[in-house]
């Protein structure tokens, strides 16, 4: 069975056609919702639904972004998690595609998926031909990603990744010294244990938000925080000199367009 795990924090334009896409759920599946201290209606919203079986809704305080998705994961009941961020909607067929790929975790330590991205705030006809698209996709083909491929770059949208709780124990969560890139320091971790499979298949659509909190941090602040990130983990001499070029390639591509 599947934890969903929803961290919020003053959502309140998207809460609600997110959860709505989660509530068809057989006995057994649950939505985790920790609400990181909204300001906003989101709670309001959130309220609605505590009376609904399969929802698990926590009020705490502003802790930030790790902390809630750690706080939320060690309330769930079931072994297999799946990430949502709050304003991103999963298709309704992606539980159904999480249970068929449960025997990969022998293989891969973290599961993810294609998105469909929107720049405006998603309407119930997105979600509807999302989920037409999904219901009628075939040949899905997959990439795998060892910790050298993702030592240079983050492959996930993190809305789509799928795992075992063991795996959340084993990397004792999510970095809570973290602002920023606290999935891809997640994600590059567990590489560390065991590749890691992205399907091409558009399970989730992610709505791309240019006023939100992460949306906001400088160029500075992810550099800073991505050197933290990848001071943790070892990798080879021409992994590192490969990150220096594409590094390098990107700020001089960036002065080339101030002129």
């Amino acid at each position: 069975m599947i934890s969903y795990i929803i961290t919020t924090y003053n959502k309140q334009n998207t809460i609600a056609l997110c959860l709505d896409q989660l509530s068809d759920f057989e006995l057994g599946h649950e939505v985790v919702v920790y609400d990181d201290g909204s300001e906003d209606k989101t709670r309001d919203i959130l309220t609605s639904y505590q009376k609904k079986g399969n929802f698990k809704i926590i009020f705490g305080r502003r802790i930030g972004r790790a902390k809630a998705l750690n706080e939320a994961i060690k309330a769930s009941s079931n072994q297999i998690i799946a990430i949502n961020d709050a304003d991103d909607i999963s298709a309704k067929n992606r539980t159904e595609f999480i249970l068929s790929k449960l025997e990969a975790f022998n293989k891969y330590s973290i599961q993810g998926t294609d998105i469909v991205i929107t720049y405006d705030l998603p309407t119930q006809n997105d979600i509807d031909i999302l989920n037409i698209k999904c219901s009628r996709f075939k040949d899905i083909s997959s990439e795998t990603y060892d910790i050298g491929q993702l030592y240079l770059g983050n492959k996930y949208s993190h809305s789509t990744l799928f795992f075992e709780k063991d795996l959340w124990r084993e990397l004792n969560g999510y970095d809570e010294s973290l602002d920023i890139c606290i999935d891809y320091d997640f994600i590059l971790r567990s590489s560390q244990l065991s590749p890691t499979i992205k399907y091409n298949y558009p399970l989730v659509l992610q709505y791309t938000d240019y006023d939100s909190y992460f949306r906001k941090k400088s160029n500075y602040e992810y550099s800073k925080a991505l050197k933290k990130v990848r001071s943790k983990i070892n990798v080879n001499y021409s992994t590192k000199a490969s990150l220096q070029y594409l590094t390098l390639k990107y700020r001089l591509r960036n002065l080339l367009k101030s002129f």
